[in-house]
């Protein structure tokens, strides 16, 4: 077949990580949806040479290790992928993101513990909370922010609601870390938002952190017993909830009280672009967004999500922090990212 004629930039080196599912069907079992299949990590290292080399390997969870001992699927999906079996168990796929900090390779999705991986061999070395610095919620979300000021990483883990039959819910938990080159915790914020109950990306200021509360996520009795009888899975009940809040949260990152911000109309925020301070107490920040009719449809087999209809697009909001409120906001142009 044809060929890629060129060569390679003499002076260009280094190691680009990627993560994303990398099977549609296990054992045998078709995936409804990409976001089911397990977390397949690529290397591509560029020598500094003119040479390049290529390596992948999935990431070795326990409900992978699991199905491969057992040639079978055995673990549900969160979209929409289920298993043979009836019991109520979920796959880690830790296929959303993958990134280097202070030696260390991390495999993260959402909801569980990041997975560490050998940075030469890729071998997966297990799951860990960092030295027990993310045990408040033993997750971490895939996405984080390098705060290049002060030379951190910032990363969020949460976890939702839960609502109880004899009453009351356990609230849904928001841990902030800060860590320094060598994985020191130098600060963290821990809070707990009623009706936060999704977060997959953050925004940093100096001053402040910043995340979505979605109205596309709501969790109560009715919605869990659809799961525990798999009539539903969490991706299929991902629509606008008429009623639920649609707002920015700031969290002071010196400590304090979160400012809510309600934004002019409903979306779901998956992507913080940039975000910075002004003064009089201005933040402006960018972010890409699902509109009203956004659902996890795998649309055409190509999109995640239903982007004929709610393609995501580009926001801008200005926020006054003093007056705790939206007081600018304008949509850009189609963006997919």
């Amino acid at each position: 077949g044809p060929g890629v004629a060129g060569r390679l930039p003499a002076d260009l080196r280094g190691t680009f990580f990627r993560n994303g599912p990398g099977v549609m069907n296990v054992f045998g079992t078709p995936l409804a949806h990409p976001i089911d299949g397990d977390g397949l990590v690529g290397r591509l290292t560029f020598f500094g040479d003119g040479r390049a080399a290529f390596a992948a390997r999935f990431v070795r969870t326990k409900t992978r290790a699991d199905e491969q001992e057992a040639q079978q699927m055995l673990y549900h999906g969160q979209m929409a992928s289920r298993a043979p079996r009836t019991e109520l168990r979920f796959r880690d796929p830790a296929h959303t993101n993958v990134f280097e900090w202070g030696g260390r390779l991390l495999a993260c999705h959402e909801y569980t513990l990041p997975h560490e991986l050998d940075p030469d061999t890729l071998q997966t070395l297990g799951p860990t909370d960092l030295g027990g610095t993310i045990s408040k919620t033993r997750s971490l979300c895939a996405h984080y922010r390098h705060d290049r000021h002060l030379d951190r990483l910032v990363t969020v883990g949460f976890r939702a609601e839960r609502p109880s039959m004899g009453g009351g819910t356990r609230p849904s938990q928001l841990h902030i870390c800060e860590y320094g080159r060598t994985w020191r915790l130098e600060r963290e914020t821990y809070h707990e938002i009623p009706g936060l109950n999704y977060c997959h990306d953050l925004a940093v200021t100096p001053s402040f952190y910043i995340v979505h509360q979605t109205p596309f996520v709501k969790v109560d009795l009715e919605a869990a017993q659809k799961i525990f009888t798999l009539k539903e899975l969490p991706g299929e009940q991902m629509r606008l909830f008429e009623g639920l809040p649609c707002r920015l949260i700031l969290l002071p990152r010196g400590g304090g009280a979160p400012i809510p911000i309600d934004l002019p109309e409903a979306c779901h925020v998956y992507h913080f672009g940039h975000a910075s301070e002004r003064e009089g107490g201005l933040v402006d920040v960018d972010f890409v967004a699902l509109g009203p009719s956004f659902n996890m449809k795998f649309q055409h087999g190509l999109w995640l999500s239903n982007a004929d209809e709610a393609p995501g697009l580009l926001y801008s909001a200005r926020i006054d922090t003093q007056a705790r409120q939206c007081v600018a906001y304008r949509q850009g142009g189609r963006c997919s990212c």
